[in-house]
């Protein structure tokens, strides 16, 4: 995160839940130095699946601007932007 950092603004956005989702953020980022802001679960929206996706509204940046980087496509609800 420290080398990312110095040319982008790092945000962590999980479908977990808060107290896991900041045992591993704090993993990557012990001293809170690189990582600005951090959204979990309850930003998020549960489809009629059991899915919980993404509200990418939340992260308040222009989205044309944003590098998602995700391990699951379906966390993902595009057509909500």
């Amino acid at each position: 995160p420290k080398e990312l950092s110095k040319y982008f603004e790092l945000i962590v956005f999980t479908a977990s839940h808060e107290c896991y989702g900041n045992v591993i953020v704090d993993h990557l980022d012990p001293n809170k130095e690189f990582i600005s802001h951090r959204y979990f679960r309850d930003s998020c929206f549960k489809t009629e699946e059991g899915f919980y996706v993404k509200d990418l509204r939340v992260i308040d940046r222009d989205l044309r601007k944003l590098l998602l980087i995700d391990n699951v496509i379906l966390v993902i609800d595009l057509g909500r932007l």
